[in-house]
């Protein structure tokens, strides 16, 4: 019809698929962190690199705490970063529960370290010193009775 050249206009150009961090090598495949990092910064929305991280999650399993934050200051700070840092969380990485503090303890807002603490107190993670840790990053009574009961059914 003559629209169709208007349409071929319109539509928006194809996006190109960043190629997976794993190597086809026949070995297996193998995990490049860096390569994952760069993926994700090549993206243009933080919506793209949430998806590449989720895809690449099982990888990043027992990658140090300075990797974890490298991957979680990816992302712009507030919501974005938080979303971050709870799919990790939820992944259990960093597998350390010291670490996992750490990495909670790196935000400056309470509310994003509320949400990051109920995760890791839901998933059992938080016990002993790690808990007392985690409370003490609250200052809502409420909040910290809230966190301490999740981590009992934890």
């Amino acid at each position: 019809s003559r629209w169709d050249p208007i349409e071929e206009k319109l539509r928006p150009a194809p996006v190109p698929r960043t190629e997976s961090p794993r190597s086809r090598a026949s070995d297996g495949p193998r995990f490049d962190a860096h390569k994952v990092l760069e993926a994700m910064g090549a993206e243009a929305s933080v919506f793209s690199r949430l998806r590449v991280l989720r895809r690449e999650l099982e990888g990043f399993k027992g990658s140090s705490l300075e990797t974890v934050r490298q991957m979680v200051e990816v992302f712009p700070e507030g919501c974005a970063r938080r979303r971050a840092a709870a799919a990790l969380l939820e992944a259990g990485i960093p597998s350390n529960p010291r670490d996992a503090v750490d990495l909670v303890e790196d935000f400056d807002k309470e509310i994003d370290r509320r949400w990051c603490l109920g995760i890791l107190a839901r998933s059992g993670r938080l016990r002993g010193r790690e808990l007392e840790r985690a409370l003490e990053m609250l200052s809502s009574p409420a909040a910290r009775r809230r966190v301490e009961a999740a981590a009992e059914l934890g």
